[in-house]
């Protein structure tokens, strides 16, 4: 008796992955173009053609492809990853400041950067208020890294002065009483102290400058107005 083995061909196949490089977590579309196959992908045990992958690192995929008769064939395709930028950012003069100040953040590592909040683009962003800044940058690859900033903006002191008399006579003198800092300088006279004892020949502007626990000043006036002395004439005979 003659017993006949029918033996199928291995298929011929034909894939593609595209692209064969990318940013970490960037789409690859993986496709088998051989009519008439069942593809089979991993990692993932994704089915079908075309599929789309997303990988994170640097990874081998491999298709099984079934003919009709059941016979398989396999390929491989690397997918390579491109270099991810270190975004980090320096800030100048410095990260906390008085209200009032500003402060500029200069992000590096990239070659072009995004700011949030409120979208601004380029290396610097000069910021005023306090917040935690997010800058995202891209290198010349596409790929994108992040890095954040927080921003401290300490408030100034509510700066008050008192008098122990407003209107002195010519001559006389008054106490000042700085209030709502820690430290006070009064002007004229570079006068240092919470309270000063002044005694103005004229109607004078006093200005303190009250500096609180963070080193940031505010200033308020008072004003002393002076009556003159009066001119007196008199005799004896």
């Amino acid at each position: 008796s003659v017993i006949t083995i029918i033996v199928n061909p291995l298929p011929v196949i034909t894939g593609s992955a595209s692209p064969g490089i990318v940013c970490p977590g960037g789409a690859v579309t993986l496709t088998g173009t051989t009519p008439g196959m069942t593809w089979n992908w991993q990692p993932g045990n994704l089915n079908g053609t075309p599929v789309v992958v997303n990988p994170l690192v640097q990874t081998t995929y491999t298709v099984t492809a079934t003919s009709a008769a059941g016979c398989t064939k396999t390929q491989t395709f690397v997918i390579l990853m491109n270099p991810v930028p270190s975004v980090g950012t320096t800030v100048s003069p410095s990260a906390i400041f008085c209200a009032g100040g500003s402060a500029t953040i200069t992000a590096n590592g990239a070659s072009s950067y995004t700011w949030q909040p409120g979208g601004a683009s380029g290396a610097n962003l000069i910021v005023t208020l306090a917040n935690t800044y997010t800058v995202t940058g891209t290198n010349a690859q596409g790929c994108t890294g992040t890095a954040t900033q927080v921003i401290t903006v300490n408030s100034l002191p509510t700066v008050g002065s008192t008098a122990t008399a407003t209107t002195i006579c010519e001559g006389s003198s008054t106490t000042l009483t700085g209030t709502g800092a820690l430290t006070y300088i009064w002007q004229p006279g570079a006068l240092t102290g919470t309270s000063v004892n002044v005694s103005p020949t004229t109607t004078t502007t006093y200005t303190v400058t009250g500096t609180n626990a963070n080193g940031c000043v505010n200033t308020a006036t008072r004003l002393i107005t002076v009556n003159p002395a009066p001119v007196i004439a008199g005799s004896a005979s």
